[in-house]
């Protein structure tokens, strides 16, 4: 018989074993996994105002916000009208128009799917934009560039996110603008090398593969205008057509590239300093902009992220030991037959449960285009945020979010 000496050494050598087969499972997978090999956080200097002051004085006028459609409908990124009529896009792949009692389905980007966790069949479109003519164009972060026929819902996937521009194809296009004299679309491509699933990997990362693309309708051209930039996001034409205002999502900033005039072609640096990461621009009925921001804050309360903003190795670490740990669960809960279960298990794998505890303080800035904030519009409780985009139409702000479950409105 094994005394209880040699039973404790027995147990012992097995924890021991367990642990080296564990820890050779781990080095496999770093060693073998793409996302191990594609992985590569960069050290940066994260940009803040030192404290809210002036034009960004703390109020809680977005705690106003009034609520459209709650729980009906969810994840209206971005907007755009049309002879009087408000048109979004939603985070199950449709297209709508709304009113305040109506949501009226105009067509989806991808095809019907069992949930969320199936966004790459639904669709997700992002940017919305429509041309004089009336023709809607969108951009899908998993399926490129859209025409739509809002009167027939007749949809041409006339740019492919499968298209190779520069030896890259076009993954993760985020937002549009349209100038109607040249006819051409700039689009940001907020990634080259994450599709929106992975939009967290992205930002902890300090991903710098963005580029600006111009999609010219007539020729039906493609060109790449800018690239290297970290998460371009918004981006809209000035209001006098000489120059596109980019929203450099990671970096904190807001830039003018020159379309026309004398400085066509150069960038322009604005001086406005930014309380986090801006989102999409959308032009003001005054001859301003409004620009949402993800969450606001200041040198004084920075978040973690900020905080180890200059540590690439700490945020590698943690992406890993992120992705080991939900890997596993995420593929046995895609084995439920239950949608939730798998919908929570596409949440974990993603990291986006996580904006839900450390974005708190929604944000929306009004400025000029020569990069001075006139105003800016808080939620210092966290009640509004989660914001994607302000656009103005007849006399109201309408709110989109990447995350929220409701339109929201505010009265200009």
């Amino acid at each position: 018989m094994i005394g209880a000496t040699g039973c404790a050494e027995f147990k012992g050598i097995l924890i021991m074993w367990n642990l080296l087969v564990v820890l050779i499972a781990v080095i496999f997978y770093c060693l073998t996994s793409e996302f191990y090999k594609q992985v590569n956080p960069i050290s940066y200097n994260s940009s803040l105002p030192d404290k809210f002051s002036g034009a960004l004085s703390r109020n809680d006028l977005l705690e106003k916000t009034e609520r459209i459609h709650e729980n009906v409908l969810h994840w209206p990124e971005s907007f755009a009208s049309y002879k009087g009529k408000l048109y979004t896009g939603l985070g199950d792949g449709r297209i709508v128009s709304v009113t305040d009692k109506e949501i009226i389905p105009i067509c989806r980007t991808g095809v019907t799917c069992e949930g969320q966790h199936e966004e790459h069949i639904c669709g997700r479109p992002l940017g919305l934009v429509f041309n004089k003519a009336g023709h809607l164009y969108t951009v899908d972060a998993y399926l490129g560039l859209f025409k739509i026929d809002i009167n027939t819902g007749k949809k041409v996937n006339i740019l492919p996110s499968k298209t190779v521009v520069e030896d890259l194809p076009l993954i993760f296009l985020n937002s549009l603008t349209f100038d109607e004299k040249e006819e051409n679309l700039y689009i940001t491509q907020s990634s080259t090398r994450w599709n929106i699933s992975s939009v967290i990997v992205s930002f902890i990362e300090h991903d710098t593969s963005g580029r600006l693309l111009k999609y010219n309708i007539r020729t039906k051209k493609v060109s790449v205008i800018l690239k290297d930039l970290a998460f371009p996001n918004g981006v809209v034409l000035t209001h006098d057509g000489t120059a596109l205002l980019i929203a450099e999502g990671s970096n904190n900033k807001v830039f003018k590239y020159h379309v026309a005039g004398p400085k066509e072609g150069l960038n322009e640096e604005l001086p406005i300093k930014l309380p986090g990461e801006p989102d999409n621009i959308k032009r003001s009925k005054n001859g301003n902009y409004w620009l949402t921001v993800a969450t606001g804050r200041t040198q004084e309360n920075p978040t973690i992220l900020d905080r180890f903003s200059d540590k690439p190795l700490i945020r590698s670490i943690a992406l890993h030991l992120h992705r080991l740990s939900t890997a596993p669960i995420y593929a046995v809960l895609q084995l439920v037959p239950h949608k939730k279960t798998k919908e929570i298990g596409f949440e974990l794998k993603n990291a986006r449960i996580l904006a839900d505890v450390f974005v708190d303080n929604g944000m929306i800035i009004e400025f000029d285009d020569k990069g001075k904030i006139i105003r800016s519009l808080h939620s210092p409780t966290g009640k509004v945020t989660h914001l994607s985009e302000a656009f103005e139409h007849n006399g109201y702000l309408y709110l989109g979010s990447w995350r929220n479950h409701y339109i929201g409105r505010l009265k200009v």
